[in-house]
């Protein structure tokens, strides 16, 4: 680089190194449906208040099949669109009904209800239904 004297300037270049930001997402954070005080509503599962029954659309991630042999018990994740997640628990009556649609990577469309055993802790849904979700349903609101 030069300046008005038509000289080489001394000083060194130094390339700075790109910090990113981004974080990933968090449990808890996925926009659910329910329905609330004035109606049909949409918001992320940690706004949403305990025992209340949600719905959502989502794809099965990191299942987990615990329990004694004859008491399965299924942990999963599920994503939304928007790459937010949040935790599933399935009992065993519901497992042993439903495990046929549980494969991870399986786009589904669930209800269940909202369990926070720690007040200020995101929570989690304990499933009640579970099937394959339609390729026509749309993907997920946006608004929260």
């Amino acid at each position: 680089m030069q300046d008005r004297t038509n000289s080489q300037a001394s000083a060194p270049t130094v390339c700075a190194t790109p910090s990113y930001n981004q974080t990933a997402p968090v449990p808890g954070r996925l926009l659910v449906e329910y329905m609330g005080d004035l109606g049909p509503a949409t918001r992320r599962l940690d706004m949403v208040p305990a025992a209340t029954l949600v719905a959502v659309t989502g794809t099965v991630n990191m299942l987990h099949v615990t329990g004694r042999e004859g008491e399965p018990r299924a942990v999963f994740t599920v994503t939304g669109s928007t790459a937010e997640s949040a935790q599933c628990v399935m009992d065993t009556e519901r497992y042993l009904d439903l495990w046929d649609h549980l494969v991870e990577g399986t786009r589904v469309r669930l209800s269940g209800r909202v369990r926070r055993p720690v007040a200020k802790d995101a929570g989690y849904i304990e499933i009640l239904t579970l099937d394959v979700a339609p390729t026509s349903v749309a993907v997920q609101a946006v608004s929260a």
